[in-house]
């Protein structure tokens, strides 16, 4: 899958948990301003809202103690990566590691499986689930995407349009100059700001983002008094001394990408509604107006003038809809100061309403060995638990060496993050174009903020898609490399006592460079801990090595002429107390027909590489006895299901995947039957 268009996937995974978290934010402030709605300043109520759009710019969010998730158990960014959603059928699942964190991962520390894998791989996973997620996960992609294109270029095309419609001239009348020069001098505005009179608006107007201008309706303000016309002028030009076009384009940009989300809608709208309250107010502090009822009535007239309202994001005007006018009005005429006490008290609450909702859940902590960070391991959130790193191991401790030549090696310096998963994969004697191999995996945080590959040295580039730079560093005393991309993340490799080690801090996990760097230096603490995940890949003659069953031989298994055995292997995955064991006898064909290979698995273990058991639903299967044994065998090609599913005496179970018809399949379940049975 191309580096970008993961990259993309990456980012609308970004976008939809934030607007997620953001939605819970908007809720919570929208009841905080209906109960503190007469406490608090009209321009307090405004900022509150672009705080909640500021919100949707943080890249990551920390973890907390006081986040909104640690009582639901829902981390955003897990959903977020919706897990599985573009792992190849061939890669063992790396938990707590998202969609392009995987892409990156498992290419340093996975296990090397046969070329046909995917093959062998098919038997022992859904049939539909992966292809499900990796589709449903695609599919919101693009509709995503189309739709912020689409706002996008209406947008774009309405904004474009008004620009070349405008077509106005300046503005002569002494009346109008006069009072505009004067409300620029009260503000003490030296920028140009051209008044311009155009008969496209109905309404003063503070139009233009980089060049701003301030547009006059043609003869609505001929029947304004000089006061008026200060209301008028002071109100718009408030407005560009409060940036608030550069506002509302922010805010519009951001609701292109969160188009899809409807609290995100109606915070906009309120926004701006509150931004045209805060604007007047600001207009009768400046203008030391007394009676604030003489603006209220400036706002009167001008909304019996004509009420239609523009949606020009390049736009600040005077006008809204007609209960925007009725609120804004009985705002106006109430005007006070309003005691600080209460501002402080409401920015103290939504300040720990921006806690509460934007950060992650915190790993909780336990006190059995030190720290213990708790993870999910994917079935119905049963707890691991992963004790702190000590050099000193106790007696009992995990045995590395029955797996891997090395001992693992963790940093001291997490930069407060958590181990939350980690991982060993190991293979041998595998075909040549397979990277062969160990290596160990640890995973720091709810969502990978960084993780570490430990290997032997292979001499070998990490797999860094559009990489733009690599330098060489010092970690300590080490020689190092640093890779970094352009979207911002990063890989150091070195090696340290003929390990090469790999640390690469995950986009929006809020690890920068520097604290890797640090990570790197760090690494010194082995490892006491067993794994999270333990995978086990074996091929040719070493294949049945370390299975609890007896397994077939290639001639054991009567095959169709015109087939010949190809290889072996067999794969052994260990989570917890739990332990799944898959042999596979690979054959293909060598007349190059269409149906070009025959694999048999054996299984013996409820999921094989980490997934849920292969349902065979009967309606897609025929049911018959051979030899004694209940054989379900397909009834029509369908390459997410086995051509035939049978368990023997002992528990062990037996797929064969091909593309033969159902006469010869029963014939080679015969012969394995038979096989098997004098083992």
């Amino acid at each position: 899958m191309p580096p970008i268009y993961l990259d993309c996937l990456s980012f609308f995974d970004w976008v939809w948990s934030t607007s997620v978290k953001v939605s819970f934010l908007v809720i919570l402030l929208m009841l905080v301003k209906l109960v503190m709605k007469n406490q608090i300043g009209a321009r307090l109520h405004y900022l509150l809202w672009i705080a909640v759009f500021v919100s949707l710019l943080v890249p990551w969010a920390p973890q907390s103690s006081f986040s909104i998730y640690n009582l639901t158990n829902l981390d955003m960014q897990k959903l977020a990566s919706l897990k599985g959603g573009t792992e190849t059928p061939s890669r063992p699942s790396t938990v707590g590691v998202g969609i392009i964190d995987q892409e990156k991962v498992n290419s340093l520390n996975q296990i090397a499986v046969a070329p046909k894998s995917s093959v062998l791989h098919n038997m022992s996973e859904p049939p539909k689930a992966m292809p499900n997620y990796q589709f449903i996960h695609r599919l919101l992609f693009f509709i995503w995407l189309i739709g912020a294109a689409v706002l996008f270029m209406i947008i774009g095309l309405i904004n474009r349009r008004f620009a070349k419609n405008i077509q106005g001239l300046p503005v002569v009348d002494t009346n109008l100059v006069s009072a505009y020069i004067r409300a620029k001098n009260k503000l003490n505005i030296k920028a140009e700001v051209p008044l311009i009179k155009t008969k496209i608006i109905t309404s003063p107007s503070l139009y233009g983002l980089f060049r701003p201008k301030l547009l006059v309706p043609v003869g609505i303000l001929e029947e304004f008094n000089s006061e008026q016309l200060n209301h008028v002028f002071m109100h718009e030009l408030t407005h560009f001394k409060s940036k608030d076009i550069l506002v509302n384009w922010l805010t519009q940009g951001l609701l292109i990408l969160h188009w899809f989300n409807p609290l995100l809608w109606y915070a906009l709208i309120k926004l701006r509604e509150d931004q045209e309250i805060a604007c007047d107010y600001l207009t009768i502090e400046k203008m030391g107006i007394v009676d604030p009822k003489e603006y209220a009535f400036t706002l009167i007239k001008l909304a019996e003038s004509n009420l239609r309202v523009s949606r020009i994001v390049s736009m600040a005007s005077l006008l809204g809809t007609r209960s925007q006018i009725r609120r804004r009005i009985g705002m106006v005429k109430v005007f006070r100061k309003v005691p600080l006490k209460w501002s402080l008290l409401v920015i103290s609450i939504v300040s720990v309403l921006v806690c509460v909702t934007l950060t992650n859940a915190k790993v909780s902590n336990s006190s059995t060995v030190g720290k213990v960070a708790a993870v999910t391991n994917g079935k119905s959130g049963e707890p691991i638990t992963q004790s702190n790193q000590s050099s000193s191991a106790p007696n009992g401790s995990f045995n590395y060496h029955q797996y891997l030549t090395f001992t693992p090696l963790l940093p001291r310096y997490t930069a407060g993050y958590q181990l939350t998963s980690s991982q060993i994969s190991c293979s041998q004697n595998m075909p040549p174009d397979n990277t062969s191999g160990v290596g160990y995996l640890a995973v720091y945080g709810s969502h990978a903020a960084f993780t570490i590959s430990e290997g032997l040295p292979k001499g070998m580039d990490p797999n860094v898609s559009d990489r733009s730079t690599k330098t060489q560093i010092q970690i300590g005393d080490l020689p190092a490399t640093l890779y970094v991309r352009k979207i911002g993340d990063a890989h150091i490799q070195f090696t340290k006592d003929g390990v090469e080690y790999t640390a690469n801090n995950i986009i929006g996990g809020g690890i920068s460079i520097d604290e890797l760097k640090k990570i790197c230096a760090s690494i010194a603490v082995p490892v006491k801990n067993p794994p999270t995940d333990i995978y086990i890949g074996k091929g040719g003659t070493s294949a049945p090595d370390g299975l609890s069953f007896k397994t077939l031989q290639a001639g054991d298994v009567v095959v169709p002429r015109g087939y010949k055995f190809d290889m072996q292997n067999s794969m052994i995955f260990i989570q917890g107390d739990e332990k799944t064991e898959t042999f596979s006898l690979y054959y293909t064909n060598t007349k190059g027909t269409p149906t070009p290979f025959i694999n048999v698995q054996m299984i013996k273990g409820d999921h094989p590489y980490g997934f849920a058991p292969v349902p065979t639903p009967d309606s897609e299967f025929d049911t018959k006895q051979i030899e004694g044994i209940e054989v379900k065998l397909r009834k029509n090609y369908n390459d997410n299901l086995p051509a035939a599913v049978f368990k023997i005496n002992s528990g062990l179970k037996f797929e064969i995947a091909s593309t033969e018809s159902q006469s010869i399949i029963e014939t080679m379940v015969k012969s394995i039957l038979q096989s098997y049975s004098k083992l």
